[in-house]
């Protein structure tokens, strides 16, 4: 779930959830099903974001609480039927969701004080409303719905002081001299947290309360759906104890806190998105940052070590530094390896690691403006970051001891404008649509911080499937030595061929495209001539884009999984088994040059069947590379004869087909 389904939520309740039509003279009430599965073909193409990771509980937990409101006033529309004061619930109770809907879109807009304005207009209106609705005041002594609506400005109360720990955080930063207190803000988010599910918990009980035997036909079996909203926010609520711990951590309030923030540049792709060129070592005390800029290959220079690289990278390198340790799509697992080489080589201890795709800062650079590097004569902005940064480094302009110094120079203002930005909402939006497009992950050997990192939907996790699951995750990784991921257009397409034994065979087609034109090239020396680069050499084109995109595949698939065949241009095909996720994976390499289109393809059949009785359902998690931005995926499922796909369900990156045999 994200920000855009919660902008649909309002929007579409903007004018009262309840449509009223006349039919036989007679008032009767349509209600639109807020959390239909979706069903679509046997065929959809979707640009699936990202590997499968926990939902985003804190955006869901808003819109799902937003949800229970509409159903429960829409519930107490339906239980007025045939009642005389039917056409007053039906008014007030569509005002009050109207309030409601909109005071969740100030909360959204950021606007804390007009939401809490409305709730107070809803409550009152609530207290009109539940004089008249006599079957639950006679069976429960409790106002559900006052205790709802409570809840409800007590998550507009968190979501506000969340965003003055931002706020306070933004200013400690910028200002040398501000002395705004975080701990009494991170105190009082704790509070409203309490008072949130206590009022939930009450909202719960009361619903235990009711006796269904007097109310009106039907009333039981929504009072069983109000209940089930109601215990999904409940199972959507963080643990306060490491919620609020895992704040306080991060930000270094109690003690200290290290961080590495891994500098992954998505156009020479890695499993967790980019190779990792240079580091951001990040100490956090009371909500100060101390930024250290490092070159990868400065931390790696010194590493006396001589340790073998796992198979999965084996292709890439003979011997195993810092700069690949994000060889597992599983982050987690490669950030891990980070911290172990990192205290290795540099002899800090490292409490937690968040790797940032290159891919987001022009999102960033959007919101705080241009930014003006000493040496470089124009601004750097959203459109030209890439071109000239990365050829002031490739070039080694600054120097062959320190190539990347002019990054280092980029980051320092940079961080000036971010923090000093008036418009920190932005970068909160920025920093949340990047979450749920899996551009951040985060991992910390601090427990309450890898839950905060888990509940925010941030932890990059590989999924774990059950025996009769299938699976899919396409990973490459660039072994050519240049930039060229850039220019790649990637589709994949995967069949799941089911026969009526059961059996299910998988087929796999990837088709790579290099995009990279003598336009792109002319659009390249533009840019760089603006800032009075000329006479570009050869080397630095091939870099960027002219060379050919050599990349090793790993096509992880369930564990036993057995290989039938393959075609197309691919070498060195080899099944492996990753211990690390419990896959198996099929490993090959792929080369395409600029103007070609090249198709790989494979089938292999699963290690499982599907047991018709005479039902049955297959199901698929398909998980998307991190950072890897032009890349689609079409999933289909055939079914053979003496079968029939009796409905499609989707959810996040999972797929399901429910599947019924003829007998």
């Amino acid at each position: 779930m994200n920000s855009k389904f919660l902008n649909d939520i309002f929007k579409s309740t903007s004018n009262g959830p309840l449509v009223l039509e006349e039919k036989s003279s007679k008032k009767t009430i349509r209600r639109e099903l807020l959390l239909e599965p979706k069903k679509h073909s046997n065929a959809e193409t979707e640009d699936m974001r990202g590997a499968f990771y926990p939902n985003h509980q804190g955006l869901q937990l808003i819109g799902i609480f937003g949800i229970l409101i509409i159903f429960l006033i829409n519930m107490l529309n339906s239980f007025g039927r045939g009642v005389v004061i039917m056409s007053e619930v039906a008014k007030s109770s569509a005002g009050i969701s109207q309030t409601i809907a909109q005071a969740g879109k100030k909360a959204m807009d950021n606007d804390f004080d007009s939401a809490k304005n409305m709730l107070d207009s809803a409550k009152q209106q609530a207290d009109e409303l539940n004089k008249k609705i006599w079957f639950l005041n006679q069976t429960s002594k409790d106002n559900i719905l006052q205790s709802i609506i409570k809840a409800g400005d007590e998550l507009i109360n968190m979501i506000n002081e969340i965003k003055n720990i931002g706020d306070i955080f933004m200013q400690k930063n910028a200002e040398s001299d501000s002395n705004a207190s975080l701990k009494e803000e991170i105190e009082k988010l704790e509070k409203s947290y309490e008072d949130f599910s206590a009022n939930i918990d009450q909202a719960s009980k009361s619903l235990q309360n009711i006796n269904t035997d007097i109310l009106p036909e039907g009333a039981g079996k929504k009072i069983a759906e109000l209940k089930n909203y109601i215990e999904k926010i409940k199972s959507l609520l963080p643990q306060s104890s490491l919620f609020i711990k895992g704040i306080s951590s991060l930000l270094g309030i109690e003690k200290p806190h290290k961080a590495l923030i891994l500098l992954q540049n998505d156009s020479e792709a890695r499993p967790t998105g980019g190779f990792i060129g240079s580091v951001l070592l990040v100490e956090t005390q009371n909500g100060r940052l101390n930024l250290t800029f490092q070159d990868v290959y400065d931390i790696d220079r010194g590493f006396k070590g001589d340790v073998e690289p796992p198979e999965e990278i084996k292709n890439l390198t003979d011997k195993w530094f810092f700069r690949d340790s994000n060889y597992s799509p599983d982050f987690p697992t490669s950030a891990k390896k980070a911290i172990w080489f990192y205290e290795q080589e540099r002899g800090i201890k490292i409490d937690t690691v968040i790797a940032v795709n290159q891919s987001i800062l022009p999102k960033l650079l959007d919101v705080t403006g241009p930014i003006s590097v000493p040496g470089i004569i124009k601004p750097i902005d959203k459109n030209n970051y890439q071109t000239v940064i990365s050829y002031i480094v490739e070039s080694k302009l600054t120097g062959i001891t320190q190539p990347k110094k002019v990054l280092k120079d980029f980051i320092d203002e940079f961080q000036k404008a971010f923090f000093k930005t008036p418009h920190p909402q932005k970068i909160a939006e920025v920093f949340l649509k990047e979450i749920s497009s899996n551009n951040l992950f985060g991992y910390s050997d601090d427990e309450a911080v890898m839950y905060l990192f888990d509940f925010l939907g941030m932890s990059g996790r590989m999924a774990r499937t059950a025996e009769n699951e299938d699976y899919l995750s396409v990973i490459s990784t660039s072994i050519g030595g240049n930039k060229t991921d850039a220019y790649i257009l990637q589709n994949i397409e995967h069949k799941a061929i089911i026969d009526s034994n059961g059996e299910i065979i998988d087929e796999v087609s990837i088709s790579r495209t290099h995009t990279y034109s003598r336009e792109d090239e002319n659009k390249i020396k533009q840019t760089l001539a603006d800032f009075g680069y000329k006479n570009i050499p050869d080397f630095i084109f091939e870099i960027f884009g002219r060379d050919r995109n050599k990349s090793i595949f790993r096509v992880y698939v369930p564990k036993g999984s057995e290989l039938i065949s393959s075609s197309g241009k691919i070498k060195n095909l080899k099944t492996l088994y990753d211990k690390d996720v419990d896959k198996t994976y099929f490993s090959f390499i792929i080369d395409v040059h600029p103007g070609q289109k090249i198709t790989a393809d494979i089938k292999y059949r699963l290690p499982f069947r599907l047991n018709f009785s005479p039902y049955s359902e297959y199901k698929i998690i398909i998980q998307k590379q991190a950072g890897f931005i032009k890349s689609k995926i079409d999933h289909d499922v055939i079914a053979g004869d003496l079968l029939k796909i009796l409905s499609l369900f989707s959810s996040n990156n999972m797929r399901a087909a429910l599947i019924k045999r003829s007998l």
